[in-house]
């Protein structure tokens, strides 16, 4: 497990291991990891199980199997294609989860990508976020571009973008005919950006510039300044220009 990089030692783990907290070059686990403290390394990767009782920093994160940080993570980039928890907070430049993450803070990231499934306890901020999957915000969610293609149920408390884009993805699913509770749809209290289209979202209130209601909404208020347009299968209790 020691070869030197730079100043750093790799720390390889595969089978059933342990590592003390400290700086390394990449850290592998192949197996049964624990790392006691914090680390700040070049690459994480996690094939495998493993807990890390501290704080990660690294240039990218990836974790294929099961992943559990208790102290924030900062990095460069994270991956998460396994299940993933993040007790606290979590800042990058880009994250991906394609399994799911479950991040018991607030998320910050430059770019977001969901293709899986996302639950975040706290805030989500980020430039981009797109999503193909799932999620579930406790806190605020803010994004300068906020593009959504429906395959599951999506909610967050308030969303404040510039631009947001909510499009049923693919064909109508079979348990959606017969269960149309767990029918695909974006579920939040307050919407509000500049640029607004919305399709099979349910909120109370809608807010912006040009506002555009597709198909399926259920909307209790609409405020905008310039122009509203609304699908005759949505539901609007009221619409105002402000």
């Amino acid at each position: 497990m020691a070869q030197q990089q730079n100043a750093r030692y790799d720390m390889h783990i595969s089978g059933v291991g342990k590592a003390a907290g400290g700086q390394y070059g990449n850290m592998q686990i192949d197996g049964m990891g624990k790392v006691n403290g914090d680390i700040d390394c070049l690459a994480c990767e996690v094939n495998g199980t493993s807990h890390f009782y501290g704080a990660v920093i690294a240039e990218s994160i990836r974790i294929s199997g099961t992943g559990t940080v208790d102290g924030e993570a900062k990095a460069g980039s994270i991956l998460v294609e396994g299940f993933s928890t993040f007790k606290k907070d979590v800042s990058c430049k880009s994250i991906a989860v394609n399994g799911r993450g479950v991040l018991e803070g607030n998320l910050t990231a430059e770019t977001v990508e969901i293709g899986g499934s996302a639950k975040i306890k706290g805030d989500l901020e980020s430039e981009t976020i797109r999503v193909q999957g799932g999620f579930s915000i406790g806190g605020f969610l803010n994004a300068g571009e906020l593009d959504i293609t429906l395959q599951h149920v999506s909610q967050a408390k308030d969303i404040g973008v510039e631009k947001i884009t909510v499009k049923k993805g693919g064909r109508r699913r079979f348990f959606e005919q017969i269960t149309p509770v767990l029918a695909s749809r974006l579920e939040a209290n307050v919407i509000e950006g500049d640029e607004i289209y919305l399709e099979y979202t349910h909120a109370n209130t809608v807010r912006g510039n040009r506002v555009t209601i597709g198909p399926g909404c259920r909307i209790k208020l609409v405020e905008y300044k310039e122009e509203f347009k609304q699908d005759p299968s949505s539901q609007v209790k009221k619409a105002q220009q402000v």
